[in-house]
This record gives structure tokens, C-alpha cells and sequence, in this order.
């Protein structure tokens, strides 16, 4: 991947970099051949946001991550239910759970 040059030092403040506050990371560079339509995407998408190509194609990684992260969460969840481990409530049952069914 090509950008303007920077990888994680040109993240904004809302992206990326905070998640990783207190943790000292090593940056590792990963190529990846993509096709020169995808490549060109990826580039009119990292300029809309203001980010070079690299910083994008990681912010995109990084959130791509977090959702495999958080589906595998909520699939392990779904099999405690259907094993009977785990239970769902309705808002009926936790408003009444709670005492604010008036």
C-alpha cells in the first residue's frame, strides 16, 4: 500500500491510536496486492477522511477486527441460550425486574 506516508503517526485523534493508549505497540508493515480498482477505491476513501491510504487500509483493518471480535461474542452468547446456560428477558420482564412497570 502507498499513501502520503505515516501509518499510525497520521491517525486522528478519533481514530485508531486511542484504543491503544497505555499500550506500547510496535508498528509492523503488512503488504497486500489488491486490485487496481480496490486500491483505487481505498485511496478516493482515505482522502474523504482525511487520512492517508496506509492509516485508512489499518483503520479499516482494525474495525473489520473488532466486529469478527465482537460476533464471535455474541454467537458464543447465542449457544449458552440454546444450551439453556444463559436466558434472554423481554423489556416486559426487566421493566418488572427492575420495579418500573408502572
Amino acid at each position: 500500500m502507498s499513501g502520503k506516508g505515516g501509518g499510525w503517526r497520521s491517525i486522528k485523534p478519533d481514530g485508531i491510536y486511542p484504543i491503544l493508549k497505555g499500550i506500547i505497540a510496535m508498528n509492523k508493515r503488512v503488504a497486500v496486492e489488491i486490485p487496481e480498482a480496490m486500491h483505487r477505491l481505498l485511496r478516493r476513501y482515505a482522502d474523504l477522511h482525511g487520512f492517508d491510504t496506509d492509516a485508512y487500509a489499518a483503520q479499516v483493518l482494525h474495525k473489520h477486527l473488532e466486529d469478527v471480535h465482537d460476533i464471535a461474542i455474541v454467537e458464543a452468547h447465542l449457544e449458552e441460550v440454546r444450551n439453556g446456560n444463559s436466558r434472554t428477558y423481554t423489556m416486559e420482564e426487566l421493566e418488572k425486574e427492575l420495579g418500573l412497570d408502572d
